[in-house]
């Protein structure tokens, strides 16, 4: 039998109860435990005893209450949700929900509102971070849903987390690295920048030996287009190469979890076309660009 991560939480129920449970003729039949029929596998195994309670997550909840802010406790809960599935994740929402809602509610008093649209608010920033990997409150049935925003948060987080750069950390790296380019790292980068200012739309190859400065002048990039208020893609072909980026995923990754609107299916296709030919090139580049 083909093995099924805890993250595909009803795929994950339904291989165990294909396990356990002998005699299976239909679906409705899986989910039928002494003639009551349940609407989901998870249920089902709850009713079967097959789920250990929730008195681990409840503990690991209140620890991080006590030294956390209001948004760990908040990562905290997502994580429970994608990776422990709780047993019943609407009770460890109900009694955890004023400390995951602390810097929610300070900002409603601010600015007007009930502690209702608190816990609304951080309900959205709960849907904000579970649509990061593909996920959402509707695939948890018993957690309460979202009522549509007021005045909070935009409408793609993915989008979001690209615009919310610290502009003076920014300022500071540029003033700091910038005038530590070397000649050639200084012609690639004015280069590089000037076609993105100018809506050019080039393509440039950067190649040269460990340690010319290739990871330097990329960082370096990032930091004057992300001044510019742009919003760039870091992809690499493997996952070690993308912890040298800032936000950096392979490209699979990107591609089939990004929200970021694409041009057409040409971009993806030549993309592709453009890895083979880097694997493809055998000779030494020198420092510097190709076109």
């Amino acid at each position: 039998m083909y093995f099924v991560h805890l993250i595909a939480s009803e795929q994950f129920f339904l291989r165990l109860l294909l396990i356990v449970v002998l005699g299976v003729t239909s679906f409705e039949h899986l989910r039928t435990i002494d003639d009551i029929k349940h609407s989901m596998f998870q249920a089902t195994c709850k009713a079967l005893g097959l789920m250990q309670d929730d008195a681990k997550w409840d503990t690991c909840m209140w620890k991080t209450c006590i030294n956390q802010n209001a948004k760990r406790l908040r990562n905290l809960f997502v994580t429970l949700l994608l990776f422990c599935l709780p047993l019943n994740s609407k009770v460890l929402w109900e009694r955890y929900r004023d400390d995951m809602s602390h810097d929610m509610w300070h900002w409603r008093i601010t600015n007007g509102g009930t502690i209702k649209d608190a816990y609304n608010d951080t309900l959205l920033l709960l849907e904000a971070k579970l649509a990061l990997t593909n996920k959402g409150l509707h695939e948890f049935p018993e957690m309460p849903l979202t009522l549509p925003p007021i005045k909070m948060l935009r409408v793609n987080p993915q989008l979001d987390a690209e615009l919310d750069y610290n502009r003076d950390v920014l300022h500071g790296y540029i003033n700091q690295n910038l005038p530590r380019l070397n000649i050639f790292q200084e012609t690639t980068v004015t280069t590089v920048f000037n076609a993105i200012a100018q809506s050019e739309g080039a393509i440039f190859f950067l190649n040269g030996l460990g340690g010319s400065g290739k990871t330097f002048v990329y960082c370096m990039l990032l930091a004057l287009v992300w001044w510019d208020e742009h919003i760039t893609i870091r992809v690499a072909s493997s996952g070690i190469t993308t912890f040298l980026l800032e936000g950096g995923r392979t490209i699979h990754i990107w591609f089939w979890r990004s929200q970021l609107p694409l041009v057409g299916t040409q971009c993806a296709q030549y993309l592709c076309k453009v890895i083979m030919l880097s694997y493809s090139r055998k000779q030494s580049w020198s420092f510097g660009m190709r076109f």
